[in-house]
């Protein structure tokens, strides 16, 4: 009826206008929630109870990409900005200027028996310090150079002096076959008189304390003829008997046949000290090491 209505528009003004309020349970399909907006205030981190965009909940081993984040592991733009990050083989990547070609660091760390064959870096290294205890400047040095055959004459360098025609090299020398190379010598190692027995005759001085095969000059000044020269290896005691050649044993022998100034070539061995010994008549005479061999 009309007056039924009437009443109740009249009690639900009644109600509004006046000091009480309807509650929730004198409207019908309404629910607590939906007279204001939800709202609410994280305490900690450990609140996973709210809901929203602003938050999701963390949950063990859970992903949690916009809760909080150092680097970009995803963007919205689909270009992530990834910093350090792993690759579905385990290994570690540290780009600093992020993926791609255009990175300025690229390190790899492998994770199995190849540690440390992943090294990528695209500019300058800088190193202080040292390594297994030398420093790393003493280990810097010029770039070194492989001779690709004996006539490579190209390097350059201190590991290698370039070969010119009549020049001394570094690059390489050794012993000839059974010994040293000849030695010019060419030096005067005796001026006066001759002595006529058996007299020690030091070449050490020009030919070093050593045994050598040694090619001495002797020459007369002012010599009658037949002046006999001999010569042996300091020690021996070998002995010639006669002036001439053919009776000698473990000595050489010269014979100086001129009247003004003569000479004669002989060849002897030293002994360890580059010593001989030798004796001719009594005339003056000078001595020269003209060549040796070590």
């Amino acid at each position: 009826p009309a007056e039924d209505v009437a009443v109740t528009i009249k009690n639900l003004l009644e109600g509004l206008g006046g000091g009480s309020q309807l509650s929730h349970d004198q409207l019908d399909d309404v629910s607590v929630d939906d007279h204001h907006a939800q709202s609410h205030n994280i305490a900690s981190h450990s609140d996973t109870t709210a809901t929203g965009t602003e938050l999701d909940a963390l949950t063990d081993n859970s992903m949690a990409d916009t809760l909080h984040r150092h680097s970009e592991l995803s963007a919205s733009d689909g270009s992530p900005d990834r910093i350090v990050y792993t690759n579905s083989e385990g290994v570690l990547f540290a780009d600093a200027l992020g993926t791609g070609a255009s990175s300025g660091l690229g390190l790899d760390v492998m994770y199995g028996a190849t540690i440390g064959t992943h090294l990528t870096v695209g500019n300058d290294i800088t190193v202080g310090g040292t390594v297994d205890g030398v420093d790393i400047a003493v280990r810097d040095h010029a770039e070194s150079h492989s001779v690709a055959s004996h006539n490579d004459t190209t390097a350059t360098g201190a590991n290698l002096n370039t070969l010119v025609g009549g020049s001394e090299t570094a690059l390489h020398s050794h012993a000839a076959a059974g010994g040293a190379a000849l030695t010019v010598a060419e030096t005067e190692v005796f001026s006066g008189t001759a002595p006529t027995t058996w007299t020690d005759l030091n070449l050490s001085g020009t030919i070093g304390a050593q045994s050598s095969l040694v090619l001495l000059k002797f020459a007369s000044i002012g010599a009658g003829y037949n002046r006999t020269v001999a010569v042996r290896k300091n020690g021996d005691t070998d002995e010639f008997y006669g002036a001439t050649a053919n009776e000698a044993r473990g000595v050489a022998l010269g014979q100086l046949l001129g009247a003004s100034v003569v000479f004669v070539v002989l060849l002897v061995a030293t002994d360890a000290t580059g010593k001989i010994e030798w004796k001719s008549a009594a005339i003056t005479m000078t001595v020269d090491v003209i060549a040796y061999i070590k």
